[in-house]
């Protein structure tokens, strides 16, 4: 007998953020003073943007806790 617990229910609806990513990089911020790790992500037809990886890991954070 096969049990399904909830979390392994929820892993199906999951989509993996890294998915969207296109391509990385490296670039140093003079702002921040630091070296930031940036992502080009597509999500649909739109031109593909570089955003900061941590900005990616955010925007998952969000939709996967329903702050839509």
């Amino acid at each position: 007998m096969i049990v399904l617990l909830p979390s392994f229910l929820c892993l199906s609806n999951m989509i993996n953020p890294i998915s969207y990513v296109k391509n990385t990089r490296t670039s140093y911020s003079k702002f921040l003073e630091k070296s930031v790790k940036e992502v080009q992500v597509q999500f649909d037809d739109e031109n593909p943007a570089w955003i900061p990886y941590d900005t990616l890991i955010a925007i998952d954070r969000m939709i996967t806790n329903g702050k839509e």
